[in-house]
């Protein structure tokens, strides 16, 4: 008899910590948290005070990011798109990667830039911020040319608006 209690009880924390699981794998709209950064977003990036050169005080971009962890960035400094990854951190925060190609004036490809961002997501899924690595590296060899950290920026998820 003590032997199917324990059993008995060994299968209920088992059924209890699958339905935990699965209570935690869902937001207040019904989709993950995990892919709660899935969609289209308007952002407003600020480089920061150790930026490039040229590079303007705001730049405003486009990201749109996948359900299985791509997305693709594009912004008004360079209209080239970046392409990139993303996964879940934990506790409405992500990370990101994001490269894109940087040409000379005959069109040479001859860096990357190459930015690393901690993402946090706010309560509503609806707004984000972060804090972004930035580096350009030479192409093809990798080097870093030039680094710098503080660059953020503010994420606003784009809403569909029907017609009426």
């Amino acid at each position: 008899m003590n032997t199917r209690r324990k059993f008995g009880a060994f299968v209920m924390a088992v059924l209890m910590s699958i339905l935990g699981l699965a209570i935690e794998g869902q937001s207040q709209e019904g989709s993950s948290p995990r892919t709660a950064l899935a969609g289209s977003w308007r952002v407003t990036v600020t480089p920061g005070p150790n930026r490039p050169p040229g590079v303007p005080e705001t730049i405003e971009a486009l990201a749109t990011f996948d359900a299985s962890g791509g997305f693709v960035f594009t912004d008004t400094d360079d209209p080239a798109s970046g392409h990139g990854s993303w996964e879940y951190a934990g506790h409405g925060r992500f990370n990101t990667t994001h490269e894109r190609f940087i040409f000379d004036a005959q069109r040479h490809l001859v860096a990357i830039l190459h930015v690393r961002a901690k993402i946090r997501l706010n309560s509503t899924n609806d707004m984000y911020t972060t804090e972004e690595v930035v580096e350009i590296r030479q192409f093809p060899s990798g080097v870093v040319l030039f680094a710098y950290t503080g660059a953020t920026s503010v994420g606003r998820r784009i809403h569909v608006e029907p017609i009426q």
